[in-house]
C-alpha cells in the first residue's frame, strides 16, 4: 500500500511540517509527523491537512487531539 503524505499547515497557511496519514476512521486521521516536528504542530489547536497526492486530493480542516 502507498503511504498517503500530507503537508500541515497553521490556520494562517503556513507551512508546519509533513507527515504520514496513518489510518482514516470517519472525520479521524492519524498522522505521523515527520522530520521531528511533532512540537511545533502541537503548539497549534486548528491546523490545515492537505494532501499532497494528486490520485487523492484532501484538504481538511483539523482540531488536534491530545
Amino acid at each position: 500500500m502507498k503511504e498517503e503524505r500530507c503537508v500541515l499547515l497553521t490556520s494562517g497557511n503556513v507551512p508546519l511540517a509533513q507527515g504520514v496519514i496513518l489510518q482514516r476512521s470517519g472525520s479521524l486521521f492519524q498522522v505521523k509527523i515527520l522530520d521531528e516536528k511533532a512540537a511545533d504542530v502541537e503548539q497549534h489547536e486548528i491546523i490545515h491537512l492537505v494532501g499532497a497526492d494528486r490520485d487523492k486530493p484532501l484538504q481538511v480542516q483539523c482540531h488536534l487531539q491530545r
